[in-house]
């Protein structure tokens, strides 16, 4: 953390009590940076190469302060100055750099704008697409739109960003595969693309829509996240999921055989109160509201972190199911198989199939089925990314 003076002089404990109480006597700026590890055979670390990497490096530069989710092998930060970047496979234009079908081992400024959001969710990419917002509220899309993801009622393709719509209002978005999902500032719930599975939550399972539609009439949503499925958080710490569920990614406690569930096309609740959640390909993660990390789904490669392989009776939990005893969890964000979760004391930690080096541990490419400590002190959470193949993550780190 940089501490700036802005009056000279001693000052007794009492005075700097004074002082603060009037306000603005130091600017308090944390100095972080961006480090990247896994998977990178699309550049996709930004480290100009295209060699995996096991352990995080940094990606140059001490200015980034916000990290995009990634569903696909492009990265995208923002930094201090507004400006937005992206680097790694740029199919379709999903880099939104005006470029198609390349590879950018380097971070790219996005446009020339200084007005990009800086919260969380405030870029993501889907599958071959992206969806970016402005501190104005204003959303774009770029990449692929054979399905209508990028809300711009047509289907087709674009490089760069595009505006979707005329109106202002939007918080955060999230993709899945080829369907998109936004919030709005008045809590409303949005979503369109590809309806397969009923994962647009429109109570259909199959209809598909070019434009944003609005998912119920609630105005109390405030967390999102979409992978092989969407769930959302409300204002007041319920969870909600829905869509794809072979494997009892919606945690509903569905009953029978894991590859039977039925798939649900409106949100539908799971009990308790929490405070973060992301999805991965066929399973979820989320932390209660007094730091407890649950994991429900597939359990493969010890991606649920329950200290346990698959096998033929736990190849899927349908239950939130309790990761450890500690109350300490924050944040959470998951990869296809591997998974990121930070705690409150800024430790980030891994675990999972952590191919090609995704889970950062420097070692030959073990699995692990419980959570391991990545050293360092980060910020929040690891905006990971991920493909069938693929593992990898990016994280802001204090220095």
């Amino acid at each position: 953390m940089a501490i700036t003076n802005k009056e000279e002089g001693v000052w007794i404990l009492p005075q700097v009590y004074n002082k603060q109480m009037e306000g603005d006597i130091w600017d308090y700026t944390e100095v972080l940076e961006l480090y990247s590890w896994g998977y990178n055979s699309a550049g996709n670390l930004g480290q100009n190469n295209r060699t995996n990497q096991s352990s995080p490096i940094q990606v140059p530069g001490t200015t980034w302060n916000s990290t995009g989710h990634s569903r696909a092998s492009t990265s995208f930060a923002t930094k201090d100055d507004g400006t937005l970047w992206s680097w790694g496979g740029d199919n379709y234009g999903m880099g939104g750099t005006g470029g198609a079908n390349e590879y950018m081992s380097s971070p790219t400024q996005i446009g020339d704008g200084t007005d990009w959001s800086q919260g969380d969710n405030n870029a993501i990419s889907g599958h071959d697409f992206s969806l970016f917002v402005k501190t104005d509220g204003t959303m774009f899309g770029a990449g692929r739109n054979n399905q209508g993801q990028l809300g711009l009622n047509n289907k087709t393709d674009h490089s760069s960003p595009t505006q979707v719509g005329g109106e202002d209002g939007w918080s955060a978005v999230s993709g899945c595969y080829n369907s998109s999902m936004a919030l709005r500032t008045d809590g409303t719930l949005w979503s369109w693309g590809n309806g397969s599975y009923g994962k647009l939550g429109h109570n259909q399972s199959m209809s598909s829509y070019s434009s944003p539609k609005q998912v119920g009439t609630d105005t109390t949503w405030s967390i999102i996240t979409g992978n092989g499925n969407f769930a959302a958080i409300k204002t007041d710490g319920t969870l909600w999921s829905w869509g794809f569920n072979r494997e009892g990614q919606l945690g509903h406690n569905t009953g029978g055989n894991p590859g039977t569930y039925a798939s649900v096309s409106s949100p539908k609740q799971l009990p308790g109160t929490w405070q973060d959640v992301s999805t991965m390909r066929e399973g979820a993660y989320a932390v209660t509201t007094d730091g407890k990390l649950y994991a429900w789904g597939r359990n493969q490669y010890g991606e649920l972190g329950l200290n346990q392989f698959w096998n033929p009776t736990n190849n899927g939990i349908s239950s939130p199911t309790q990761v450890g005893t500690d109350t300490t969890w924050q944040a959470v964000s998951a990869g296809t198989y591997t998974c990121f979760a930070s705690k409150t004391d800024g430790s980030l930690w891994a675990w999972g199939r952590n191919i090609n080096g995704g889970g950062g541990f420097n070692d030959g490419g073990n699995k692990y089925s419980s959570p391991v400590q990545l050293p360092g002190n980060w910020v929040a959470t690891a905006g990971s990314f991920n493909g069938t193949t693929t593992d990898g993550a990016m994280g802001l780190k204090k220095t």
